[in-house]
């Protein structure tokens, strides 16, 4: 009965997530995140699962770096988190993965690959770069014209998707479908190893 009322393809999408999505983090500033990111892959909502992959992500490393900061001895939340919450909450995402990494929060492994998801997935998803996101990528076209109540058809070629903006929307569409549940993935994969660490070390 509900697979009459639901797309065939979300409880495919489903099936790729079900154990990230039934398995919490244990931190709710970070799991109400990964639940809605889940959501969307289910729904095949790529692009918002993306974005929002982009903003776990930065949030995460500032909270750490916010929570590796704060004195044990404190004897209470009230203001603890000021001083740090200042100092990280507006820095880059550049900076962020510097100072994590100098702070034995991640790994240089996870540093470099933290980097590259920088430059391939959060700049620019998040700041709309579509140079970044159509680089190399190409599409055959051919124009068509009316001149003399004749239609002229252009020979088909090649031509760069970056120069054909009207594109732009159906193409990012197709590429956010094929990339979303693995960068969600592979950014899942650091968090519960980084918390996993913390745990242990405390």
């Amino acid at each position: 009965m509900v697979k009459d009322v639901f797309p065939r393809e979300w409880f495919n999408n489903y099936e790729k997530i079900k154990v990230k999505f039934h398995s919490g983090y244990n931190y709710p500033e970070f799991d109400t995140i990964r639940d809605e990111i889940c959501k969307c892959l289910i729904c095949d909502l790529n692009l918002a699962a993306i974005t929002l992959t982009n903003h776990l992500l930065e949030d995460f490393l500032k909270k750490m770096l916010i929570y590796k900061k704060v004195k044990k001895e404190n004897e209470s939340i009230f203001g603890a988190f000021d001083e740090s919450t200042k100092e990280y909450d507006g820095i880059t995402l550049f900076n962020s993965i510097e100072k994590a990494f100098v702070e034995n929060i991640i790994s240089e492994e996870q540093k470099d690959l933290l980097h590259q998801f920088r430059n391939q997935f959060r700049n620019p998803y998040s700041h709309a770069e579509s140079k970044k996101i159509f680089s190399g990528l190409t599409v055959g076209v051919q124009e068509v014209k009316l001149e003399n109540n004749k239609f002229n058809v252009s020979e088909y070629k090649q031509e760069e998707i970056i120069g054909l903006p009207f594109v732009h929307g159906l193409v990012k569409i197709e590429i956010a479908k094929q990339i979303a549940v693995q960068y969600f993935d592979l950014v899942d994969e650091i968090i519960r190893d980084i918390l996993k660490n913390k745990k242990t070390s405390t």
